[in-house]
């Protein structure tokens, strides 16, 4: 079944490693907070559905490694 929104929205999250990029895109989407994970290798991805008032907004967040050798990867996701 295909998803019905009024606005798509994508957002980067970038940062250093180890300073809670994956643990602020898990408590996001699963409403859970994680204590801890491991290390992101390039990138991970969620979507969540939102109403902001009468429309529907869907959000795609990126979720950045920190470590320098993977932030060519991150530079590509926000010219893409």
């Amino acid at each position: 079944m295909a998803e019905s929104y009024d606005f798509l929205l994508k957002f980067l999250i970038i940062g250093d490693a180890g300073c809670g990029k994956s643990c602020i895109l898990h408590s996001f989407i699963e409403n859970k907070f994680k204590a801890g994970s491991s290390h992101t290798i390039g990138v991970e991805f969620g979507s969540k559905i939102v109403k902001v008032g009468n429309k529907t907004v869907k959000l795609q967040i990126w979720d950045t490694a920190g470590q320098e050798r993977f932030r060519y990867g991150a530079l590509y996701l926000t010219v893409a």
